[in-house]
């Protein structure tokens, strides 16, 4: 074959495997997904809000920084807690979920996270990690935490880490994971300082999905502290709902083809 020709042919073929790469990122690449805005409620703008979620239609909520670290169970509304326990001040709440029948909460820098019967907050105990404690959530059999970096973790009761997951969006790792819910075999998670919560493939590592939150974020962003932070997940509603830290709403949405 001349030269020529096979310079030809090989650019052709080059061409075309590069069509075929951009092709199938594409294919893979996350795709978003579009909401309804269905209720807005008052929401307490002192809570420098850490961790949310719904357990047997009841709505708790953990706040963070040193001296005003609280767990709330909230009753009727979502100003005034029903029960309300305060952490020591040496302790930076982070997030919060219940597994198993008991909640757990993470601390940020300490290493110690704490137990708690969820009906009336009352301590059962307490477990240990390594690094920085962000987010945590439970899909029903095990505990996943994030520290702040790529990965997510999975970790037994006592805090031992079971497997650790490189999370990829569009084919990049992404780092800062804070709040996590389970929902519908996913977990669902925002980013510090970020306005949308994505959707990741607890197998894979991959984020599948995304809902841009910038709009309800916008009010609160001349505050740099006033950032989403705050992603639960209302399974008899089959409803999402946010906030963020310091804000003084708190939204109900409806998450299209979820």
């Amino acid at each position: 074959m001349p030269l020529s020709r096979f310079l030809q042919s090989s650019l052709f073929i080059a061409l075309l495997s590069s069509l075929a790469l951009v092709n199938l990122a594409n294919a893979d690449s996350a795709q978003a997904l579009s909401y309804e805005l269905l209720n807005t409620y008052q929401h307490n703008s002192g809570n420098w809000t850490q961790g949310l979620f719904f357990h047997e239609g009841i709505l708790y909520e953990g706040t963070g920084q040193n001296g005003d670290s609280r767990l709330v169970r909230y009753r009727d509304d979502y100003e005034n807690p029903a029960y309300t326990r305060t952490l020591p001040a040496r302790y930076f709440g982070e997030g919060i979920a219940v597994h198993q029948g008991l909640m757990y909460q993470l601390t940020w820098k300490s290493g110690t996270g704490f137990i708690y019967d969820p009906n009336d907050l009352s301590r059962k105990g307490d477990f240990n990690y390594e690094g920085e404690g962000w987010g945590i959530t439970s899909s029903g059999e095990d505990l996943w935490m994030s520290n702040g970096s790529i990965n997510l973790l999975k970790i037994s009761p006592e805090g031992e880490v079971l497997q650790s997951l490189a999370v990829i969006f569009n084919g990049e790792p992404l780092d800062k994971w804070n709040e996590l819910e389970w929902i519908n075999g996913k977990i669902f998670a925002n980013r510090w300082y970020d306005n949308h919560i994505y959707i990741i493939d607890p197998e894979s590592g991959e984020v599948t999905n995304y809902i841009d939150l910038s709009e309800l974020a916008e009010p609160f962003q001349s505050d740099p502290n006033k950032v989403l932070n705050g992603v639960a997940w209302h399974a008899e509603r089959q409803t999402l709902w946010i906030t963020g830290k310091y804000w003084d709403e708190l939204y109900e949405l409806k998450i299209q083809n979820l």
